[in-house]
């Protein structure tokens, strides 16, 4: 009952967001479209960027149960970049809003997991130490982010090139550098 109650906020803070043109998303407006109370928000969710981690905290746990059974880590990023696809007027009315730091470094840390799993899945980087490889995954997980960011028509007609090629870079198959 408790989880449905949160996710039934978490739905209506994603519905202002797509649906409401303002740009600030209020804990009024979420109430409002969710019929619970402020009471009730504030018992489950300390503030709005609570609430955000939730919403991308169980966006993650569904993507990864989608991803469970895909065979290679390629194809999990290029999952991935389909949600991003369909997901964009979303991504971009979120970052519209005053969450958009609180925002940018929930996403930024749930990439940098998901990088880290196929690091880990594909035994990358061995030698190197944790401290390294904490920057090694920071800095995968900002450029996917940058790459989201900048993406537009021609990217979603060549998202098979340009997921192989990104796969590529984190992989170490390719390097920039070359």
């Amino acid at each position: 009952m408790v989880d449905d109650v949160k996710d039934r906020i978490a739905d209506a803070a994603v519905r202002l967001l797509l649906d409401n043109k303002s740009q600030k998303l209020t804990v009024t407006g979420i109430v409002g479209e969710s019929g619970v109370s402020r009471q009730t928000f504030y018992y489950h969710f300390r503030d709005i960027p609570d609430l955000l981690m939730y919403q991308l905290s169980r966006s993650v746990r569904d993507f990864s149960r989608e991803v469970r059974d895909f065979s290679n880590r390629e194809e999990t990023l290029r999952h991935f970049f389909r949600i991003v696809i369909g997901t964009r007027s979303y991504f971009n009315r979120a970052m519209l809003t005053s969450y958009r730091d609180e925002i940018e470094l929930l996403i930024e840390r749930h990439l940098g997991d998901m990088v880290m799993e196929s690091v880990r899945k594909e035994r990358l980087y061995p030698g190197l130490s944790h401290q390294e490889l904490e920057l090694v995954i920071r800095y995968h997980a900002n450029a996917i982010l940058g790459i989201i960011r900048g993406w537009d028509d021609e990217d979603t007609r060549n998202l098979d090139e340009t997921v192989h090629t990104i796969f590529r870079l984190i992989s170490g198959e390719i390097s920039p550098h070359n």
